[in-house]
């Protein structure tokens, strides 16, 4: 009896050597699954920062096609304004709307009076900004609507007092007007992201004018 418990002691034991086991390093499919989702959730907001950084550009083009539009419905005489006629051309586009018309006209029969290129290039150049101004608010509403269904959405901080846990400040002006400081201008906008912040808005803040009275009285020069 003792020699054969002596005999199997050998296959004991390789039977244990051989039974794989499970390294303690590895990790559990909780784990595995847990780091995946923090991986996703990095990758998905670094997408959205790239697609912030598109939606700023197209809130600059809004800004310019509007400040465009804004500057030649300045030039517009009384009678332009009255006829419709949005702005009137730059120099430089005049002349390039100009030389297309004369092309055209020069292949008409019909003779056509001076003052009606000037009419067209002015009519023309306001439908341009008017176009241009247009197609790019609708990309600009599209985009972020698609963010939006993300569940991220734009902050509203003009004229709100300055938190530097959701602003960062680029800029300051002095104000009469105001006790505390407040954000003046919108440089960059930001976004939330559900419960979370996405990216701090960049803002010019307007602080109170220091008064003589309450700035210190410096000290006496030693002798």
């Amino acid at each position: 009896m003792g020699m054969a418990a002596t005999a199997a002691t050998p296959w004991i034991f390789l039977g244990i050597l051989q039974t794989p086991t499970v390294p303690l390093s590895m990790p559990s499919p909780a784990r595995e699954l847990a780091a995946q989702k923090i991986q996703f959730k990095k990758e998905q907001e670094a997408l959205f920062c790239d697609l912030l950084e598109v939606l700023d550009g197209l809130d600059q083009a809004c800004g310019h096609w509007q400040r465009l539009e804004a500057e030649h419905q300045q030039t517009l005489t009384a009678s332009e304004v009255r006829s419709g006629i949005r702005s009137r051309p730059s120099p430089g586009l005049r002349g390039w709307l100009r030389g297309i018309w004369q092309a055209i006209r020069g292949r008409s029969p019909a003779p056509v009076p001076d003052e009606t290129p000037q009419r067209i290039l002015k009519q023309t150049l306001g439908e341009v900004l008017a176009t241009g101004r247009s197609g790019t608010e609708v990309l600009q509403r599209s985009l972020l609507g698609v963010l939006q269904k993300r569940d991220i959405a734009p902050l509203s901080v003009v004229g709100q007092p300055f938190d530097p846990m959701t602003m960062v400040a680029v800029g300051r002006e002095e104000s009469p007007h105001i006790a505390s400081p407040v954000v003046a201008q919108e440089v960059i906008r930001g976004y939330t992201w559900g419960d979370r912040m996405l990216r701090e808005a960049q803002v010019i803040v307007a602080v109170p004018t220091a008064s003589p009275q309450s700035s210190p009285t410096p000290p006496e020069p030693l002798e």
